[in-house]
């Protein structure tokens, strides 16, 4: 399963830090695919092509598989990044190739942006509620799920047993938050206690554990609403870190049960804290980790075998997010076999007309590339073939689902 993404409190840790390290040689952006093999066998799915008509942004897209049914959102806009009017697109597939139009029908939240109260939607990981699956939004970006922004959390019942079947969007909390008073009434968008009992209960859920505060603006560096910007809202830390670490991670468990994140960073390195113990432990220091990265996005999570997985844009040098790499680990601390996942050049033309390492629309992409991996493991599923399956957008226009045979990385 896609890698969950956890809210880590800052405490002193008596046990030894663990620090994830790279055994390989760093990946060199001078030669073809960063001197990297391609991993034999990938497929990759288009799922949607952007266009004026429909929104050429698309980005930060989430997956989740459940009942047999794969499930895709992102974060869709005009042309510009995170501007208001932003709103959330969806896919379904029942065999990983063939997916849902992407024709206009597929919004799974709509606009919630108005004159008076600019804004843009943020998709969020797909949950599950009491054996029920709900899509999820909200106005500020995700990074820790769901205890943050609670009082701006939407969902809406995904049904599994078909596709394109939806419930009703809703706001996950008993009042519409303020300023979305006049767009809520437009789009028909209620509070949770407002739907059925069912639905009442499931997103009680949300709230047992519910311990962290959202990012007070104090904290934040630009005073907007994306997670990324929060500078220890939900871990202490050290001040240095503070103007090169971003708050966009992936969490990932050992197979000694030691848990893991890893942090984007703006130093061309990951970063990482420990826990041991499980929930009960304490986080570690945030320290520099040994894995290099391009300063964007990252997914984590374990194999049927046992190895973690790490897929990210791990070629500090590039000039742009290409390629997208997978590298595993035995142990969950040393990671070796780095591979390319995926590269815009192997992508069809979905960028330049002849290029599509190369953004078809301005204003957009200002870090083209395939970035943004959430993944899915498939084993057994009916009708499909297994593989670890991610989502991943190029040069933040198209989205695509890729397949990599689990034998051959």
């Amino acid at each position: 399963m896609s890698a969950v993404m956890l809210c880590a409190r800052g405490a002193l840790a008596l046990d030894p830090v663990l620090v994830p390290a790279w055994s390989g040689p760093i990946p060199d952006p001078s030669k073809p695919l960063a001197g990297l093999k391609q991993v034999p066998g990938f497929e990759a799915t288009r799922v949607y092509k952007a266009t004026p008509a429909l929104g050429t942004y698309n980005h930060a897209a989430m997956i989740l598989l459940h009942d047999d049914q794969l499930l895709v959102t992102w974060k869709n806009g005009v042309r510009d990044e995170d501007s208001p009017g932003q709103r959330v697109m969806y896919s379904q597939s029942t065999d990983g190739v063939t997916w849902t139009p992407s024709d206009g029908s597929n919004i799974m939240f709509p606009n919630m942006s108005t004159a008076a109260n600019p804004a843009h939607l943020f998709a969020g990981p797909p949950i599950e509620l009491n054996g029920r699956v709900y899509a999820s939004a909200s106005p500020k970006q995700f990074c820790l799920f769901p205890d943050q922004y609670q009082n701006q959390l939407l969902l809406r019942r995904v049904y599994t047993n078909t596709t394109m079947l939806l419930g009703s969007p809703f706001w996950a909390a008993s009042t519409i938050p303020a300023g979305f008073e006049e767009a809520s009434k437009l789009r028909g968008v209620v509070t949770s206690n407002m739907m059925d009992s069912q639905t009442i209960a499931d997103v009680a859920l949300l709230t047992a554990n519910a311990t962290d505060p959202p990012c007070a603006a104090s904290l934040q560096k630009d005073h907007s609403n994306k997670c990324e910007a929060c500078r220890g809202a939900c871990q202490d830390w050290d001040a240095t870190l503070w103007l090169n670490l971003a708050n966009e991670r992936t969490h990932y468990v050992t197979p000694q049960g030691v848990d893991v994140m890893l942090y984007r960073s703006r130093e061309r390195l990951l970063f990482a804290s420990t826990r041991q113990g499980g929930a009960a432990g304490d986080w570690s220091k945030i320290v520099k980790s040994g894995i290099p990265d391009i300063d964007s996005n990252i997914n984590a999570g374990t194999l049927p075998d046992g190895r973690t997985f790490l897929v990210s844009n791990a070629v500090p040098g590039a000039k742009i997010r290409d390629p997208l790499t997978i590298a595993t680990s035995k142990d969950g601390t040393t990671f070796g076999d780095a591979a390319v996942a995926i590269s815009c050049t192997e992508l069809k033309p979905g960028g330049s007309s002849s290029d599509p390492c190369l953004p078809a629309y301005a204003g957009g992409a200002k870090e083209p590339g395939p970035s943004y991996p959430q993944a899915a493991v498939i084993q057994g599923w009916p009708g499909a073939k297994d593989g670890l399956y991610f989502v991943v957008t190029n040069n933040k226009e198209d989205v695509w689902v890729v397949r990599l045979p689990l034998a051959n990385f």
